[in-house]
């Protein structure tokens, strides 16, 4: 369906040209986007073109809008350009740190200013605004990571579902320094991914970490004997992160208890209990990657109606987001993007 000024409210967007996509994006005097679509367009549309482009695009087609001579003396589309800005800031204020997309924004901030003096106001307020999202993005990307765990002393005969639901706190706060932009942009082959997915990296830095540290644990030397017991204390620990509904910790402390460096200890194993044992092999069947992991996909979604908050094993949700990408923008060389 080609989309027009005419029957632009009447649209349910499923798939269309760029052009006609940004064209459903424009804010007109009468018109304003879905949230829905706003969000979804500007999330996906970097797989396709550049931010910078939509922005300008938008713009000149305000332009054109108020230039219609058939349009009413009084009507202008100012708010609803003003509007859409600060809505893709309050979204997406990552997309902003490139100098061309903040030349464009100021461009668009002296249009409207041009037609409606009133919005001087909230123009300024929108750039105050959004400097401080930028210094509170650049913040979090300085958030130091944890390279060195030396210091880092789990004591054992804490309960081990306490130390879960404290490293799900870990995971949470992690993940909320992560972007939804920051996930699909990573995917792109000419993004710089040391500058812009530092969030990503430090996430699965955290999970290696975590892996590597449950399996040094068991090592010890100076445990000895003991070392069956501090396996099954980290066994427990994965399988309350499961019962959580925190499957990456689950899936990092499972990757630690199954390193060739501790599966190679059969006496260490045969020492195990063999309740824990039982819990420890039900869990690695849900976490199995058999069938593109079937069995998991199927689990969280159990947990899905359980928990008010699940997180996912990273990797395989980075994988399928990586996927779903890589079809969209196969389908997006043709005419029409989904």
């Amino acid at each position: 369906m080609m989309i027009t000024p005419c029957n632009l409210k009447m649209v349910k967007v499923v798939a269309g040209s760029i052009n006609d996509l940004i064209g459903h994006l424009t804010p007109t005097s009468e018109y304003y986007p879905t949230d829905e679509y706003l969000f979804a367009f500007l999330l996906s549309c970097r797989q396709f073109v550049d931010p910078v482009d939509v922005l300008k695009q938008v713009v000149e087609r305000c332009q054109i809008e108020q230039s219609n001579p058939d349009l009413p003396e009084q009507a202008t589309v100012a708010p609803h350009l003003l509007l859409f800005i600060l809505q893709w800031t309050e979204t997406f204020p990552n997309d902003f740190n490139k100098p061309a997309l903040m030349e464009k924004l100021h461009e668009a901030r002296r249009f409207c200013e041009r037609l409606d003096p009133s919005c001087s106001r909230g123009c300024n307020r929108l750039i105050q605004m959004l400097d401080n999202r930028l210094a509170d993005v650049k913040l979090r990307k300085k958030i130091p990571k944890a390279d060195s765990w030396e210091d880092v002393n789990f004591v054992r005969d804490i309960k081990p579902d306490l130390v879960a639901a404290q490293v799900t706190h870990i995971e949470l706060d992690f993940l909320n320094n992560i972007s939804c932009d920051e996930l699909v942009s990573m995917l792109k082959k000419d993004v710089v991914k040391g500058d812009y997915c530092k969030n990503v990296e430090k996430y699965v830095n955290w999970f290696n970490h975590l892996s590597h540290f449950v399996a040094s644990e068991v090592l010890a030397p100076e445990l000895g004997g003991a070392r069956h017991l501090t396996m099954e204390y980290y066994m427990d620990v994965a399988v309350h992160c499961f019962s959580f509904g925190n499957f990456n910790s689950a899936m990092a402390i499972l990757a630690g208890l199954n390193q060739s460096s501790i599966t190679r200890l059969h006496k260490l194993r045969d020492k195990l209990d063999k309740g824990r044992v039982e819990h420890l092999c039900t869990l690695e069947n849900q976490m199995s990657p058999s069938e593109n992991f079937k069995t998991y996909r199927s689990a969280i979604k159990r947990s899905q109606e359980q928990h008010t908050c699940v997180i996912p094993f990273f990797t395989l949700l980075v994988k399928d987001i990586h996927t779903t990408c890589e079809i969209k923008e196969n389908q997006g060389r043709g005419y029409r993007v989904d």
